[in-house]
């Protein structure tokens, strides 16, 4: 089911309002004056903030040369994480309650090892992106730090990719820039306002591009876009209104048109990747049973979206992934994936999008 968003496109054109290039800048300079902020402005998080307690986890000597550190660092990484109750392709894992979003929200923490290039973290550090987000509840185009605190009254499920050798690789580098500057010399900066500085800003790029396709999805349903609670420091230019504007023109000819769905996904915009297919493409994890479970509900919503738009256009193109996707669910509902992994409420509640899709998908072969 979750495969269906990493499908190859076809190479069509697309039609995208040029307006959108104007929000799309002025949204990507929204976050760069974030994330200049908070690198000039250094706060920290909490001494047992769950990634702090994560790197802490991680005993490989930092003094190896940069392959050797994240050969070392990989080969016993995802290890490190059961005991921390993270979802891998080894471990089921748990839920956990609003570490990064807040109170109510219901996250699932996934750990993987995508290979990457050492080499480049350490010297691209600053922009690392260790923890991709795949999955929030908000539309809100606000950028408050995912730090735990509330600044939405939209909660819900949260799923994040956390590659745990990128995110030492990068610690590691921040410690060596540290000590080029600072020498041994208590002036050094923590391992908690290493994370308050880069990591969870840079989180806001992943972010971003999930909550406009929220936004669409929103419109999409007839539903005003969430609200950000939660006042920044400092000021950001609202591109709310503009970018509705454009969403809602894309919304007028996807719902008329007989377009397969990656050709929709290729259609609703984004910020920092080419468009909604790449920002929902899932990382190269194994599929294994004890994984599965996260990565189907990262995307279920975004299949739910699809759903919707199919149960409008009725397009033949899609009847063969939408006849997938139902099979899918008569064998997850068979081998009791989610009720093993999921809390009651939360099983009955994936139990009902599961009902819903079949009603939406039900001209479907």
């Amino acid at each position: 089911m979750h495969t269906l968003f990493n499908i190859e496109p076809l190479h069509t054109g697309i039609y995208q309002p040029p307006f959108w290039n104007y929000v799309r800048d002025g949204l990507a300079r929204n976050v760069e004056i974030v994330r200049t902020y908070y690198q000039n402005n250094p706060g920290a998080v909490a001494g047992e903030h769950f990634l702090v307690r994560l790197l802490q986890t991680i005993s490989v000597s930092q003094g190896l040369p940069t392959e050797q550190y994240y050969n070392a660092v990989d080969a016993m990484a995802l290890n490190h994480t059961m005991a921390l109750g993270m979802t891998s392709s080894r471990y089921t894992g748990k839920l956990f309650n609003g570490i990064f979003y807040g109170k109510g929200n219901t996250e699932i923490l996934i750990a993987h090892d995508t290979p990457f290039s050492a080499t480049e973290v350490t010297a691209n550090w600053k922009d690392t992106q260790a923890i991709q987000v795949l999955r929030h509840p908000r539309s809100d185009l606000g950028l408050n730090l995912l730090d735990g605190r509330i600044a939405s009254r939209e909660t819900g499920i949260v799923v994040l990719a956390i590659n745990v050798t990128m995110l030492a690789v990068q610690y590691r580098a921040f410690r060596y820039d540290q000590i080029r500057r600072f020498g041994q010399d208590e002036s050094q900066q923590s391992i908690m306002q290493f994370i308050n500085m880069y990591v969870l800003p840079n989180m806001l790029i992943s972010h971003l591009d999930i909550a406009i396709v929220n936004r669409f999805y929103k419109l999409l349903r007839y539903q005003e876009p969430g609200f950000n609670d939660r006042k920044l420091p400092f000021y950001l230019t609202d591109f709310g209104e503009k970018a509705d504007s454009v969403l809602q023109e894309l919304l007028g000819k996807i719902t008329v048109s007989n377009y397969r769905f990656d050709t929709i996904l290729r259609t609703i915009p984004a910020v920092f990747t080419a468009n909604a297919l790449e920002t929902l493409a899932l990382p190269r994890i194994a599929p294994t049973r004890q994984v599965l479970w996260a990565l189907v509900l990262s995307r279920l919503e975004n299949i739910e979206m699809l759903f919707r738009i199919y149960d409008r256009t009725r397009s033949e193109q899609n009847r063969v992934e939408v006849g997938q996707v139902l099979r899918k669910i008569v064998f997850y509902r068979s081998d009791s994936t989610f009720r093993q992994a999921l809390p009651s409420r939360l099983f009955y509640q994936i139990e009902d999008t599961f009902d819903l899709l079949k009603e939406l998908g039900r001209f479907a072969p």
